[in-house]
């Protein structure tokens, strides 16, 4: 083993679990194993991404792939509509003490939207490119964002009022 020489040096594992999936031998391959064994395994996957989701260790709650996903998405839908200007804006929302940033095309339509957030007296705060302003409020999700409001209210949109003045600093130091 210390000159390196040991037949398990020389094996190729990632051809070899390659090659018993192939030929069906694999240990993890549903027909070779139990249906105890299966049942077993996917409680214990199951477990663990419900003990996962618990800690908010999972890697789709971690917030910067979230916001990241969601800016991603928010791309895409910006460029399939051909969009040329979107608005950032903020508004007071049906949770207490809290407001909603976001972005949209079209304030009127955004605030009738029920689809969403009850949203009232909607403020434009700036207006750009999709590409400048999606990414603007990215940035201030990736800055502002709370566990507790996350948790609370299932968005990274959503932040205490109190923190309003403070954001609009952030968005006019841009």
């Amino acid at each position: 083993m210390k000159d390196g020489s040991h037949n398990f040096y020389k094996l190729d594992r990632s051809k070899m679990a390659k090659d018993k999936v192939k030929n069906g031998t694999h240990p993890f391959l549903t027909g070779n194993m139990s249906k105890d064994a299966l049942e077993r395994k996917a409680a214990g996957i199951k477990r663990a991404r419900i003990r996962e989701a618990a800690e908010h260790k999972h890697p789709w709650q971690d917030p910067k792939n979230f916001i990241n996903n969601e800016y991603s998405l928010s791309l895409n839908k910006s460029r399939k509509r051909g969009l040329s200007v979107v608005y950032l804006y903020y508004s007071e929302c049906e949770f207490p003490d809290s407001i909603k940033i976001g972005w949209t095309y079209d304030v009127t339509i955004r605030e009738k939207d029920p689809r969403c957030h009850d949203l009232r007296n909607i403020t434009i705060l700036k207006e750009g490119s999709p590409e400048e302003i999606i990414l603007l409020e990215k940035n201030i999700k990736e800055k502002f964002y709370n566990r507790e409001y996350f948790d609370l209210y299932h968005s990274t949109e959503i932040f205490p009022k109190s923190l309003f003045e403070q954001i609009i600093e952030f968005i006019n130091s841009i």
